[in-house]
């Protein structure tokens, strides 16, 4: 399998500023994002993950979401099933 940029996790990270950067729009909804985050994160990381889904979700807006259940910490994934689904997802935005 053909390596991914490691940015492209970065960029999907649930933030603060994710979330502000929807607010304005307040337009119809997007194409759906990638989200992941490692279930070893730090309590607010994961809270911070919670509230980008659930207003992605009262915007109307579709997300894949997987949860890395490896012990990695704040590092990009290295689970099979969800690199290939995140190669998937960005070949699909590519076509």
């Amino acid at each position: 399998m053909k390596m991914i940029f490691p940015l492209c996790l970065a960029l999907l990270t649930a933030t603060p500023v994710a979330i502000a950067a929807i607010e304005p729009w307040q337009s119809p909804a997007t194409i759906p994002l990638f989200l992941t985050i490692n279930y070893t994160e730090a309590p607010d990381a994961l809270h911070q993950m919670t509230v980008l889904r659930k207003r992605l979700a009262e915007l109307g807006s579709d997300e894949i979401f997987m949860m890395d259940r490896e012990p990695r910490g704040h590092k990009v994934t290295l689970v099979p099933e969800i690199l290939d689904a995140m190669n998937l997802y960005l070949k699909q935005r590519l076509h």
